[in-house]
């Protein structure tokens, strides 16, 4: 735990970080509540809280797993020529 005038920092510890709906816990500090911009999926790393000019942001470094997207599009010839610039085969 590391604890500046900027904010405070933690890493995970037997899991005393733990998001209970729109709460995150955090070891000496409690519950507090924030907003999720995105889902938290996967093992909690790390939070930070920081303060800022206007208010309090924390950041969540969280292990998941990254799953490739599958391209919609298949394979497509292309024919330059002289009378049409570019023919496709789709």
């Amino acid at each position: 735990m590391r604890v500046n005038t900027l904010g405070f920092s933690t890493t995970l510890i037997k899991q005393h970080i733990r998001i209970e709906g729109n709460q995150i816990k955090l070891p000496k500090i409690g519950k507090v509540r924030f907003f999720k911009s995105k889902e938290i999926q996967g093992k909690i790393k790390n939070a930070t809280l920081k303060k800022e000019a206007d208010g309090w942001y924390i950041c969540v470094v969280h292990e998941s797993q990254i799953i490739p997207k599958q391209s919609g599009f298949g394979k497509i010839g292309v024919d330059l020529g002289i009378k049409y610039f570019a023919v496709t085969s789709k």
